[in-house]
C-alpha cells in the first residue's frame, strides 16, 4: 500500500511539472504579446508569442485528454465530463488561433484569430465556474472557494478581458490593457501549477508510515494463562 501511495505521489508530481511547463510558456508568450502592442514592426513579436502559446497549450491538452481534472476526455464512461470538453475545446481554439497567426495574409485572418481567442477564453471561464461550483456542492457550500478555484476564476476572467479588449479594443490603450490581461491570466495558471507541484513534492518527501505487521482489535483484552 505504501508503495502504491508513493507511486501515486510521483505521478502527481510529474503531472504538476507538466502544468508548470505549460504555464511558463503561457507567461513567456504573453510578454511578447505585450511587447508587440508597443512595437511598430510587431508581426515577428506576435508570432513568437503565438509559438509559445502553442507549445504551452500542448501539455494542458494532453492532461485534459488522458488525465482530466475530474474525468479524462478519453475514458471508458459513456458520459464524458463537461470540464474535459471545455478544457480541450478552449485550448484547441487557442492553438487554432495561434496557428493562424503564421499565415502570410495576417490582416485577412485577424478577425478569425480574435474570435477563436474569445471562444477559448470563454470556455476556460465556464470550465472554472463549473468546476468550482461542483467542488462547493460536494461540501454542501460549507467551505469557501479554495485557492484552486480562485486562481482559475481570476485567470479565466483575465483571459476573457484579454480576448475582448486585445482583439476588439477601439483604442491602442485598450488593446495594451488586453495584452496585459493575457499576462495576468497566465501568471494565475503558472502560480496554480507551481502550488500543485510543491504539494506533490511534499507528498513524495513524506516519510513512510511504519507498519508493525500486527492487527490490533479495539476493545480486546489480553489474558495470561
Amino acid at each position: 500500500m505504501q508503495g502504491d501511495a508513493h507511486a501515486d505521489a510521483r505521478h502527481a508530481q510529474r503531472l504538476a511539472l507538466t502544468g508548470v511547463a505549460g504555464g511558463a510558456l503561457f507567461f513567456i508568450g504573453s510578454w511578447f504579446f505585450i511587447a508587440q502592442s508597443f512595437a511598430t514592426d510587431w508581426l515577428q513579436l506576435y508570432r513568437t508569442g503565438c509559438g509559445c502559446w502553442i507549445l504551452g497549450c500542448c501539455p494542458y491538452v494532453l492532461l485534459s485528454i488522458f488525465v482530466g481534472r475530474s474525468q479524462p476526455l478519453l475514458c471508458c464512461c459513456s458520459c464524458v465530463s463537461l470540464n474535459a470538453i471545455l478544457q480541450v475545446g478552449g485550448l484547441s481554439c487557442y492553438i487554432a488561433g495561434c496557428v493562424l497567426g503564421f499565415v502570410d495574409a495576417i490582416s485577412a485572418v485577424l478577425p478569425h484569430i480574435n474570435l477563436l481567442f474569445v471562444i477559448g477564453a470563454a470556455c476556460q471561464l465556464v470550465d472554472a465556474v463549473v468546476d468550482t461550483t461542483r467542488r462547493m456542492h460536494r461540501t454542501a457550500c460549507k467551505q469557501p472557494m479554495d485557492f484552486t478555484g480562485t486562481a482559475e476564476m481570476v485567470s479565466g476572467t483575465c483571459f476573457c478581458l484579454a480576448a475582448g479588449f486585445g482583439g476588439y479594443g477601439s483604442h491602442i490603450s485598450l488593446v495594451r490593457f488586453g495584452m496585459t490581461c493575457w499576462l495576468m491570466g497566465s501568471l494565475g495558471y503558472f502560480s496554480l501549477s507551481l502550488v500543485e507541484y510543491r504539494q506533490a513534492v511534499w507528498e513524495v518527501a513524506k516519510p513512510p508510515i511504519p507498519c508493525s505487521g500486527k492487527l490490533q482489535v479495539v476493545g480486546a483484552q489480553s489474558t495470561s494463562a
